[in-house]
């Protein structure tokens, strides 16, 4: 699929050496994963009075999530919803996984690390696309 092949070419250019050399396909599993992982950010950033205070961060967390999940929707060809519904079930499983763990805000940190690379190359392919559209 030409989308697939230009969120993964702007990926290559977006993250570390080494993570765009580990993780040379990025597939369905991974978009949604990544998605849940902003959705928890995003709650995250706006707990108290967050959402005032980190309005910026959370407009591109919703932003980088949004795109994250319209690629994950084309490329799987699910129903934006199911997209949604299963994106929502990951943060869940991500916010598990930050609880249960002695080293849940390490875990969190590295995924976030990995996704949000992955969420800035989702943003500028879809840029580069709307730009040639």
């Amino acid at each position: 699929m030409r989308i697939k092949v230009l969120v993964a070419a702007i990926a290559a250019l977006a993250l570390p050496g080494q993570l765009a050399a580990a993780e040379p396909e990025f597939k369905y599993a991974d978009m949604v994963h990544c998605a849940g992982v902003h959705l928890v950010a995003k709650s995250i950033m706006s707990m108290g009075d967050g959402e005032t205070k980190n309005a910026d961060t959370i407009a591109t967390l919703n932003k980088q999530a949004a795109a994250l999940m319209t690629f994950a929707s084309l490329d799987s060809k699910k129903s934006s919803d199911a997209v949604l519904a299963e994106s929502n079930a990951e943060s869940e499983k991500v916010m598990a996984k930050v609880a249960a763990e002695d080293t849940g805000a390490e875990y969190f940190k590295g995924e976030f690390s990995k996704c949000n690379d992955w969420g800035k190359a989702a943003v500028m392919a879809i840029e580069e696309i709307t730009k040639k559209s």
